[in-house]
């Protein structure tokens, strides 16, 4: 199960986001530490709207599941419900370009995180010897 998002009413699991993998974020940051600028602030981001109920379903894609979706009650927490980065500047001055989807980022996230789980009963094992 995967829960953490408002309820079923229209919209409320609609809450808009650009998220980014990791690797993107750290493409811009090789860019920017290699760019002649100075004093600029740069959104390095996917440019790419996704509600947060694509990204469970994506995690979940990604994660080879078919687990529900459950829904919560709504949180006060959240009063932005679109955050979407322009990142035309990070593009011009620096020619970022996110290179990986967020599917295959998050893919390769469960790659890593089932070696890590993998890793676990040897480490465990090593211990104990």
């Amino acid at each position: 199960m995967i829960a953490f998002f408002d309820d079923r009413r229209p919209g409320a699991a609609a809450t808009i986001a650009a998220p980014i993998p990791v690797f993107n974020r750290n493409q811009g940051n090789i860019l920017a530490a290699r760019a002649d600028v100075t004093d600029e602030v740069f959104n390095v981001a996917s440019g790419v709207e996704t509600s947060l109920l694509e990204l469970a379903q994506a995690l979940i894609d990604a994660m080879g599941s078919d687990v529900p979706v459950e829904f919560g009650p709504v949180r006060a927490v959240n009063k932005v419900p679109r955050r979407l980065a322009d990142t035309a500047l990070a593009r011009e001055r620096l020619g970022f370009e996110a290179e990986v989807t967020l599917e295959d980022g998050l893919r390769r996230l469960v790659q890593w995180w089932q070696a890590e789980q993998d890793m676990v009963p040897a480490a465990v094992a090593a211990v104990a010897s």
